[in-house]
């Protein structure tokens, strides 16, 4: 079985003990890094001055004339502005991260890493944790099994004979979620900081290190470590997402972090300082939205939770892990769609509950304020986005031909901001996902819809034949 959906199983080497770790992307030049950062200012600019000059306006009267669209022009372009506008903030921001400098007091580490029917792929993701560069006594890692029916547990205890000092194994009796199974882990859990991890991940040998840097900051509470695609050249799906994962988990989270605001510390890997989060454990087991007990989305709760609890959360780009993305156009969709659901329920509630500032640090409430309405308005607008596509190819086939081309020209900034973090010919791939993005235009506004539907999507429903053997 096939543990993440449209992704194959990684061929693992005939010597269990083995592990392949891939390498980090290669951060640009320090002075090329500086000319990038002087291109997305100079693009930014040059939009700001087409407003002041006018070319919204004209934007406008062009969408007034779709058929449809005549008396939301004017609304359109508005927000068009404000997207913009909370843009140019980001990369304001952006410009001034920087990452912690990891010292020389490292906390005592519990790591956690939850599977479900994720086959040999736990096992690299156990072996690479144990094998992190981290000092003996300091680290544990407890790989807990969701009830999994295939050969999943036998992949961890495998991973648990190679490394009996580091690794401890703990079997839910029945698949229970993802939340439930990482709420196990807490309560084994010691040490002054838990890491979590996925199963479907590698983490980079100095990741722990790196990621709990930013911790000796006695006001951050939880830091968000850098995810990369791992199978980046498994499809030509992947190679547009690859680029695409640099732009969103490092230019969006690099530029939040600086204020001190990270919104979602992810589940591929992040960190938390165990004494704030451990009273905050029955609120976030016990999440419900619209009277229905929340699944998925645990990793921007726990963030969240902490957030308004007056905690900074924080993000370390050297602390590199590297995930299984989908491969195929249905994974990738059910993947956004689960995503997409959490953020928009964490945007509405957070309209009510904003996190708790004192003296000057109250200045980064704003900006959370423009994130979260920036996830808000993206919603009417995809769809709007999309209707308009479909209004011109239908009524304007080559006008909507000349449109979609034109798609490659506004992600030169992402470009940019992408071979910031990752020096390689690769990251040019984000034109072809300006191309591809389109397709994408609906997930939006149906997880808009659709926001009590609680499905994972990520992993296939068991075999009957392994159900009944599971049964037996």
């Amino acid at each position: 079985m096939a543990p993440l959906l449209a992704v194959p199983a990684l061929k693992l080497s005939p010597d269990p003990s083995a592990l392949e770790i891939p390498p980090k992307p290669r951060e640009a030049p320090l002075a090329i890094r500086w000319l990038l950062r002087a291109a997305v200012v100079a693009t930014l600019a040059a939009l700001w001055w087409q407003i002041a000059a006018g070319g919204f306006g004209r934007g406008e009267a062009w969408l007034g004339q779709v058929p449809g669209l005549h008396a939301a022009a004017h609304w359109i372009r508005l927000a068009g502005i404000g997207l913009l506008a909370v843009t140019s903030l980001r990369a304001l921001l952006w410009l001034f991260y920087r990452p912690a400098t990891s010292g020389s007091h490292l906390p005592s580490v519990t790591a956690l890493v939850p599977a479900y029917n994720e086959g040999p792929m736990v096992r690299n993701a156990l072996l690479s944790l144990a094998r992190s560069d981290y000092p003996a006594g300091r680290l544990r890692v407890i790989g807990i099994d969701d009830g999994s029916q295939d050969d999943t547990w036998d992949h961890m205890r495998a991973a648990a004979r190679l490394h009996p000092d580091r690794i401890e194994l703990l079997r839910l009796p029945r698949n229970s979620g993802k939340r439930a199974a990482l709420h196990a882990g807490f309560l084994a859990a010691t040490g002054e900081v838990i890491v979590t991890a996925d199963s479907d991940c590698i983490v980079a040998p100095d990741a722990v290190r790196e990621i709990v840097a930013p911790l000796a900051n006695p006001k951050v509470g939880a830091v968000a470590g850098k995810v990369v695609a791992h199978n980046r050249k498994a499809s030509i799906l992947t190679r547009l997402l690859a680029p695409q994962f640099l732009v969103t988990f490092d230019f969006l989270r690099a530029s939040q972090s600086v204020a001190g605001t990270v919104l979602c510390c992810p589940g591929a890997l992040a960190a938390y300082r165990f004494a704030a989060l451990r009273p905050l454990l029955p609120a976030w087991l016990g999440q419900t939205f619209w009277g229905r007990r929340v699944g998925p989305g645990e990793d921007r709760y726990l963030t969240t939770l902490l957030l308004r609890e007056g905690y900074e959360a924080r993000y370390q780009s050297t602390a590199v892990v590297h995930t299984l993305v989908p491969i195929h156009y249905r994974g990738i969709c059910r993947m956004l769609l689960r995503w997409d659901r959490s953020d928009i329920r964490e945007s509405l509630a957070a309209l009510t509950h904003w996190p708790r500032r004192r003296g000057l640090a109250r200045l980064a409430i704003p900006f959370v304020h423009a994130n979260v309405l920036a996830t808000l308005l993206a919603v009417p607008l995809s769809f709007i986005s999309a209707y308009v596509v479909a209004a011109l190819l239908v009524t304007h086939p080559l006008v909507g031909l000349l449109g979609l081309g034109g798609l490659g020209l506004p992600s030169l900034l992402g470009i940019a901001q992408a071979l910031s973090a990752d020096f390689s010919l690769e990251s040019l791939m984000l034109v072809g996902y300006a191309w591809f993005f389109p397709a994408l235009l609906w997930i939006q506004p149906f997880a808009a819809l659709t926001l009590r539907d609680q499905a994972w999507m990520s992993r296939r429903a068991p075999a009957p034949a392994l159900v009944e053997a599971a049964a037996a």
